[in-house]
C-alpha cells in the first residue's frame, strides 16, 4: 500500500502544482484593478502555496516509507528528523495506508487540474487567476487530517487529539472563510467594473447567466 499512497500524493501534487502555476504572465498595470485587502499578496501566493505543499509531500513519502520497512539504523534516524510530536504514533497510526481523506483529496485536485486545463485552452490570454476551488480542497484533504505528517508529526500541531481536531476546524473554517471573503468583494469589483465597460452587453451576458459561482446556489 505505500506504493499507492506516494502515487496517490503524486498524482494530487502534479495536479496542485499545474493548477497554482499562471498559464500567462500578469497583465499591465493599466489592465489591473487596484489592488486592495488582501488581493496585494495575491501575486506570491502559488509560490508560497507550491513550497509547503513540497515540503508536505516530501516528509509524508519518506514518513511512509521508512515506517514500512523494517526497522533499521537509517529508518530510524530519518524518521527521528521528520518527527517533532509526541502526537505521532508510529505504532498507533499505518502511516503506509492511504486515507480517505488523501484519496478524495487527490481525486478533487486532479479533478481541479483538469478543469484549469480546459480553462487554459478555452481562454488562452485572457486567464490568468492562479488557482481552482477543488484544487484547494483537495490540498487541504490531503495534507489536513490526522494521519498526516503535517498534523500528526511535524509538531506545528497540539499534541492532544481534541487540541489538534480544534486547530484542524479553525484551519478549515478559516480557509474558506478568507476564500468566500475575498471572491465576494472581487466579484462585485469586477461586475461594477464590467457594467460600466460593456453596458446593455453585460446586462444580456447577466439576464443568461444568472449564477456567480455556482449553478442555482449562488
Amino acid at each position: 500500500m505505500i506504493s499507492t499512497k506516494i502515487c496517490l500524493l503524486l498524482c494530487a501534487t502534479g495536479a496542485q502544482y499545474y493548477a497554482l502555476t499562471p498559464p500567462n504572465a500578469r497583465p499591465s498595470t493599466k489592465e489591473l484593478l487596484n489592488p486592495t485587502g488582501f488581493e496585494v499578496v495575491t501575486p506570491w501566493i502559488h509560490i508560497i502555496l507550491k513550497s509547503f505543499i513540497g515540503v508536505c509531500v516530501f516528509s509524508d513519502i519518506i514518513l511512509a516509507y521508512t515506517t514500512g520497512k523494517e526497522s533499521s539504523a537509517a529508518s530510524k534516524s530519518i524518521t527521528t528528523l521528520l518527527v517533532h510530536s509526541d502526537f505521532c504514533s508510529l505504532t498507533g497510526l499505518d502511516y503506509t495506508m492511504p486515507s480517505p481523506a488523501l484519496v478524495a483529496g487527490s481525486f478533487l485536485s486532479v479533478i481541479g487540474g483538469a478543469i484549469r486545463i480546459h480553462c487554459y485552452s478555452t481562454l488562452g490570454r485572457l486567464f490568468t487567476y492562479a488557482g481552482g476551488l477543488c484544487v484547494l480542497l483537495g490540498f487541504l484533504l490531503c495534507h489536513f487530517h490526522t494521519r498526516s505528517w503535517l498534523v500528526s508529526c511535524s509538531g506545528v500541531f497540539p499534541s492532544s487529539d481534541q487540541g489538534v481536531k480544534l486547530a484542524l476546524g479553525c484551519i478549515w473554517a478559516g480557509c474558506f472563510g478568507v476564500l468566500y471573503s475575498g471572491l465576494g468583494e472581487r466579484i462585485q469589483k469586477e461586475e461594477a467594473m464590467l457594467q460600466g465597460n460593456f453596458g446593455d452587453q453585460w446586462k444580456s451576458y447577466v439576464n443568461r447567466v444568472p449564477y456567480r459561482l455556482i449553478p442555482w446556489l449562488f
